[in-house]
């Protein structure tokens, strides 16, 4: 009775595909207000955001809200320094570009202002091929992407009374990455000595009559929290976002900075369709026919008796 209720519903409240529309609002700026909207709703179907928005509608009528984590996937290479010989002076490649270095002996160019990693093969610069940053095929490198998050993931500022995050002081996204992907990761930092704190066991069953032979290897994850938190600017009398990785069982950031981000406020938006007035959670539209499938249990189970 609910899932019958909840797709009718989901179908009556997303009956089509979000579109944007850019209106000018200085003369002679039309051609580019239209540009901008091609682009736009170009983006909108390469991030797939019909079948998030779909989710996050399902999530909002099962349980008390739905979630969308937006972001941008991008490296971040702050801490490279230019390559020099013993002389002091600054490396070039045959191109002209500048050389870097990581702390790790990673070597960059740079070119048309992007840091571009490179590897030295037989005495020749090649550019190296970067893997897929994570699982999730929406989150792509050098894109923005909007992907539903679960409710029973993320984490609210308990103080905080409205749903849509505008008096939160901290939202945390949770995760359970395999702790190789971790470790991988060049963003973050003190990753040496991270332990796993969860174990994933991999089965994979092509059908039932393998299911004695399926592999029971493990595979060692941990439990990670991504943070954003607003944290208070002294100097400047304002309040500035920051993102923070910690993970359970250790002791120290793997990541803490300020957010890379231009636009403010949180890297996510939140979909209710019952507030409560004083919790930053809503209220699921099911609870209203919870008392008549009570009584439709009860009146089949006497029936049954």
């Amino acid at each position: 009775l609910i899932w019958g209720i909840t797709d009718l519903m989901q179908s009556a409240l997303y009956f089509q595909d979000p579109k944007v529309v850019a209106v000018p609002k200085k003369p002679g700026a039309e051609r580019k207000s239209k540009l901008a909207e091609q682009l736009m709703n170009y983006y909108l179907g390469e991030l797939d955001v019909a079948s998030q928005v779909r989710r996050v509608i399902k999530d909002a009528l099962l349980f008390d809200c739905g979630y969308i984590k937006l972001g941008y996937e991008i490296e971040w290479n702050d801490d490279l320094e230019a390559l020099t010989d013993d002389a002091g002076n600054e490396l070039y490649d045959d191109h002209d570009n500048l050389m870097l270095q990581d702390p790790k002996g990673n070597l960059y160019i740079e070119r048309d202002g992007r840091r571009i990693q490179v590897m030295d093969k037989d005495g020749e610069l090649e550019v190296v091929e970067r893997e897929h940053p994570t699982t999730h095929e929406f989150i792509r490198r050098e894109q923005p992407y909007a992907v539903r998050w679960a409710p029973w993931d993320v984490l609210r500022d308990p103080r905080a009374c409205y749903a849509d995050f505008s008096d939160s002081r901290w939202l945390a996204f949770r995760s359970v990455p395999p702790i190789d992907e971790v470790k991988g990761n060049t963003q973050f930092r003190n990753t040496g000595d991270l332990e796993p704190t969860r174990t994933v066991r991999e089965e994979i069953v092509e059908s039932y009559a393998k299911w004695d032979q399926r592999d029971g290897k493990n595979v060692d994850c941990v439990e990670l929290f991504e943070i954003w938190c607003k944290q208070w600017n002294k100097p400047k009398r304002r309040y500035d976002m920051y993102q923070k990785v910690i993970v359970t069982g250790h002791d120290r950031f793997l990541l803490n900075r300020k957010s890379p981000y231009l636009a403010e406020g949180f890297p996510a938006a939140t979909l209710t369709f019952d507030e409560h007035p004083a919790r930053p959670y809503g209220w699921s539209p099911l609870r209203a026919i919870d008392p008549q499938i009570e009584a439709i249990n009860y009146a089949r189970s006497r029936e049954i008796q």
